[in-house]
């Protein structure tokens, strides 16, 4: 999938516990956003939200190529995640997220309310 400019306060999802997503490329900033593949909805019933919950299963996001920022929004309370059983690789303005064995979380941009994560 490729976003030709921006992605803000976007919400994209699959709630299949076997959902694979190859390449996501977005050519501007992700601001305020929300990627969630394999997993269900908290209590708020909103995806790619701090209560997710990652489904058993072999959900997968192989790449996301951000060129621009990352950034969640000034707003206390809120959240915004990339997130699946699997991310195999995470760059945001040419900077690496590690993935790799073993659960990972990673804060992206400077609002600490925008995070990357998997359980692999």
């Amino acid at each position: 999938m490729t976003i030709k400019g921006r992605m803000e306060h976007a919400t994209l999802f699959n709630a299949d516990a076997n959902a694979n997503v190859g390449k996501v490329v977005v050519a501007g900033d992700w601001i305020a956003s929300r990627l969630a593949v394999g997993t269900a909805a908290g209590a708020d019933n909103l995806f790619g939200t701090a209560d997710d919950t990652i489904l058993a299963g072999t959900s997968s996001i192989g790449a996301v190529k951000i060129k621009g920022q990352g950034l969640g929004t000034p707003e206390a309370g809120d959240s915004f995640r990339i997130i699946s059983r699997t991310i195999g690789t995470l760059t945001v303005g040419g900077l690496a997220y590690p993935f790799g064995a073993g659960a990972q979380t990673n804060f992206i941009g400077v609002t600490g309310d925008f995070v990357a994560r998997d359980l692999a």
